[in-house]
């Protein structure tokens, strides 16, 4: 199939469609091919037209060619257009499947550098291990605080690297304080869902709920004043052990409870 004069608007989106190009070919659809040709100064058929991504004109009016790769290489070197190299800088990047974690809990790091890294070495800041050299490597966090993460790559003529601040949060989900000391308490625990949060304070908590890979799920800030009981709800999250954290002027209390969906 081809877009020709006189071919109409539909032509030219069949021609479009047929060949899999998402970006409307040569000049959109509306006027047909006739608008298509004239655009494009096109004058006898068949034709080939070299576009740059950006969508100018390389070299046009290509024709008459025979309908194959190396003819138009031929052409293409003829003309003094040269093929561009494909090569890709070595480039070290990575990614993680998680960045924020409950204390002693893993997070897996995965190379994503280019350029044809052949050898990885990682630093783990707070982490354990707290180096690697595996190209994918696993990582427990023991202790709360925020921490960088760092990768150098090397493909045996060159090194890049890359240091991600403050990449990794690892929250204390359970706690430090004693519930007992605000009266903290979840019921009904385990729940389906609904339950109630009762804590004795006076003054503004922090309310936070977290998952087991340490993510927050649900943040609240409320004033209570002597009892307080806050409806809570989870409804519609994984079952699971999940984590509640009171924040108060001072101090941070944690309860656990657990979450069983019908």
């Amino acid at each position: 199939m081809s877009v020709d004069t006189g071919d109409d608007d539909a032509a030219c989106i069949e021609f479009d469609e047929l060949h899999g190009i998402e970006f409307p070919t040569i000049s959109g659809v509306e006027g047909g091919g006739t608008s298509i040709c004239n655009n494009y100064g096109i004058g006898a058929y068949p034709t080939f037209i070299l576009i740059a991504p950006d969508h100018t004109i390389v070299e046009q009016d290509m024709w008459p060619l025979n309908n194959g790769a190396q003819t138009l290489i031929d052409y293409f070197e003829g003309h003094g257009i040269q093929e561009a190299s494909c090569d890709q800088t070595l480039t070290a990047m990575f990614t993680s499947d998680i960045t924020e974690v409950c204390e002693a809990n893993d997070v897996s790091f995965s190379d994503a550098s280019v350029g044809g890294a052949t050898s990885w070495s990682w630093t783990f800041e707070g982490g354990d291990p707290a180096t690697s050299t595996d190209q994918n490597p696993i990582v427990t966090y023991n202790s709360a605080g925020t921490y960088n993460v760092g990768l150098e790559v090397s493909n045996g003529t060159e090194t890049n690297s890359v240091l991600m601040e403050n990449y990794i949060t690892v929250n204390s989900c359970t706690g430090i304080n004693e519930s007992d000391e605000i009266g903290l308490n979840v019921f009904p625990n385990p729940t389906s869902g609904e339950f109630e949060l009762q804590l004795i304070y006076n003054g503004a908590v922090s309310i936070k709920v977290y998952n087991m890979l340490g993510i927050s799920v649900y943040e609240q800030e409320e004033n209570a004043s002597g009892k307080f009981t806050k409806p809570m709800d989870l409804k519609g999250m994984e079952n699971g052990i999940y984590f509640i954290s009171i924040q108060t002027n001072d101090k941070t209390y944690g309860k656990k409870i657990k979450l069983m969906n019908n």
